[in-house]
């Protein structure tokens, strides 16, 4: 009955307080537990009561109702147990019964305790790019008090900010570097669990350590420095007040192409990692690229080996000097400076092609123009020579670089001058005198200057021709004397007896004359005569024609007519006679003479009873023949009378 009453009673007490303790029922319940503790885990958010241990108790059961409602428990025989399953960031009331095997106790004094704070949810992070400031953002967090960000170089570098609001902002991280970013909670007891990871990127660094090298001859600026980040694109850029050119790369280096010269230029390199950028200061001092020079020209000084070299000066800024160079075809270079548009190279040479080339020499590079060939100026001609065997004199030399024309000055012992402008190399001229010595001189023309003169050649024109005096013929025995002027520069003479289709006598004499034998007779000769020198020989006196005498007159045959005593003479034609002399002479001396110019003679009235030898001769011009071989010839009767022209005579 007292047992029935204390169940009774429980099962009131327990249905209008559940975690209420028996008072006092009739029967000896257990004492109320002491010194109740209990506290929360932070790493599970289990809960460890302890107790003090209760006369008449048989078991324990420890109660935590949660703000949510929710209730949890745990039982044990012993002095302590752990209630499992609260949830992060709930505050739970906790309190203990003791139980014998009738009655409890009284519920202890409540304990009020919170579990850890839940992980905050929905981080986000923001860089700002003009502060260089990282601001974090999380929601709201189940039990949190303190808010912790954290932030996680590659490194391991970690840098945090602490809030009471659902933000914070970290200031001045290491540029350039992409970071791990999370967020606990506290509730000054305990820490929760890290949130949900996310990535940021810092601020890129700016751009340091550039280094600018101008490329002249292509008109490009490389431009260096000393970041190297694959994900993170650069820009170079060249300014000229509103002109610009850039070029972007992920390397540390990139080329500024297409930049115009004589602009003074200032370099910059932005980093841009796609969420900031940042850059670097402009360059000191500007860079700039020279302009080539244009209008290279050359003009020789012609009296001593030096030419000038001038051009059209590069516009812009920061021409510090020009270099004109000249180089020869053996590598050979000639030099000049100038801080203006022209200077003159010393030592040049005749005869020598050049390629010559201006440099604008800058700050940071130099250009060089395009290449200007000069040519060469002429050099004195040599190796002159004279053709003087004819009567065109004929002056050569040896051709000259860079000339474009050639000037020859000839002067006579006589003191007469001569000159000859050519563009080849010889010239020729008619108008010098025969048998005279003449010095020679060629210059070679070019196109600002002459050449000097060259060396003097002496030659000596071609003999005169000689006169000829008529030639004096023995008629006896067909030779002839010849005889001529002297002829001016003549060392010695040929004359020439020459037949035609027959032969050429000749004779060579040092004197005015020579005596040629064994003619032939009946011939006509052409006679000429030749002076030499020591080059040559010179032109040909006109001829002279020379008739030999007549040949013998052959077969001579002599016929007598008896009935009127008549004598018919015939012969051969004899060369070169023009009439024949025939002649019948008796044992007396008694002649009786027929002229003809035919090849036969009538003599009439031939005494008769007389024997006659009968000789014929033949005449020209200037000689008689040989008389022909006497042919006999014995007459009948008759009187002596001539045909044609008889001629009667008596010789003592």
């Amino acid at each position: 009955m007292l047992l029935q009453s204390c169940l009774e009673h429980r099962r009131d007490t327990l249905d209008r307080h559940p975690a209420a303790s028996v008072a006092q029922s009739g029967l000896n319940a257990p004492c109320n537990p002491q010194n109740v503790e209990a506290v929360a885990k932070c790493e599970d958010n289990t809960i460890a009561v302890s107790w003090n241990p209760t006369d008449g108790a048989a078991y324990y059961t420890a109660y935590a109702l949660g703000s949510s409602g929710a209730s949890y428990n745990c039982s044990t025989v012993n002095n302590s147990c752990q209630i499992t399953g609260p949830h992060c960031g709930e505050s739970l009331s906790v309190s203990l019964v003791a139980y014998d095997n009738d009655c409890y106790s009284m519920n202890s004094d409540p304990t009020e305790i919170v579990t850890a704070p839940c992980p905050p949810k929905q981080i986000s992070a923001v860089t700002d790019c003009k502060t260089h400031s990282t601001v974090i953002h999380w929601s709201y967090s189940e039990g949190a008090v303190l808010y912790v960000a954290h932030v996680q170089a590659p490194n391991g570098s970690e840098y945090s900010c602490e809030s009471f609001d659902l933000n914070c902002s970290l200031s001045e991280l290491p540029c350039s570097l992409t970071y791990t970013v999370f967020v606990t909670t506290s509730n000054y007891e305990c820490m929760s669990p890290n949130s949900p990871t996310i990535s940021i990127n810092t601020v890129p660094c700016i751009p340091r350590n550039i280094a600018v090298d101008v490329i002249c001859d292509q008109n490009t600026i490389l431009v260096t420095w000393a970041e190297d980040d694959a994900n993170m694109t650069f820009t170079a850029t060249a300014q000229s007040g509103s002109d610009y050119s850039n070029c972007t790369t992920h390397e540390k280096n990139c080329e500024i192409s297409n930049i115009s010269c004589g602009q003074l230029y200032s370099i910059s390199v932005d980093a841009d990692n796609g969420q900031c950028i940042a850059s670097s200061n402009q360059t000191e001092p500007p860079y700039f690229v020279p302009c080539k020079p244009t209008d290279v020209s050359t003009k020789p000084f012609c009296i001593n080996d030096s030419t000038e070299i001038s051009w059209t000066e590069s516009p812009g800024f920061g021409i510090n000097m020009y270099v004109a160079a000249m180089e020869s075809n053996d590598g050979t270079q000639l030099m000049c400076r100038s801080m203006t548009g022209a200077c003159v190279i010393e030592g040049t040479k005749c005869g020598e092609a050049y390629k010559a080339t201006v440099t604008a020499v800058g700050i940071n590079c130099q250009t060089l123009s395009n290449e200007f060939y000069v040519d060469p100026e002429p050099c004195s001609p040599i190796n002159l020579d004279s053709q003087t065997c004819s009567g065109l004199v004929v002056v050569s030399w040896t051709a000259m670089a860079g000339a474009l024309n050639y000037t020859t000055d000839i002067t006579g012992e006589s003191g007469d001058k001569h000159e000859c402008d050519t563009a080849n190399t010889s010239c020729s001229i008619i108008e010098l005198m025969c048998g005279h010595q003449y010095n020679m001189t060629v210059t070679a023309n070019g196109r600002y200057c002459s050449s000097s003169v060259s060396d003097t050649q002496t030659f000596q024109t071609a003999p005169c021709v000689p006169v000829l005096e008529q030639p004096q013929l023995n008629c006896y025995n067909n030779s002839v004397s010849l005889s001529w002027s002297t002829s001016s520069g003549a060392i010695s003479y040929v004359s020439n007896v020459t037949s035609p289709g027959e032969e050429t006598l000749s004779c060579y004499m040092e004197d005015p004359g020579c005596t040629i034998n064994e003619l032939k007779c009946g011939q006509t000769y052409s006679v000429t005569v030749t002076a030499i020198s020591k080059q040559c020989w010179g032109p040909t006196s006109a001829p002279t024609t020379l008739m030999t005498a007549p040949c013998q007159p052959q077969n001579v045959v002599p016929k007598m007519n008896c009935s009127n005593s008549a004598t018919q003479l015939s012969w051969d034609k004899a060369l070169g006679a023009l009439s024949y002399f025939s002649v019948l002479r008796t044992p007396g001396s008694r002649y009786v003479v027929c002229n003809s110019t035919e090849l036969g003679c009538e003599i009439s009235s031939v005494p008769c009873g007389q024997s006659y030898d009968v000789i014929v001769t033949a005449v020209n011009d200037q000689c008689e023949s040989a008389p022909s071989f006497p042919a006999e010839l014995y007459t009948v009767n008759g009187e002596l009378s001539l045909v044609g022209w008889v001629i009667q005579m008596e010789v003592m």
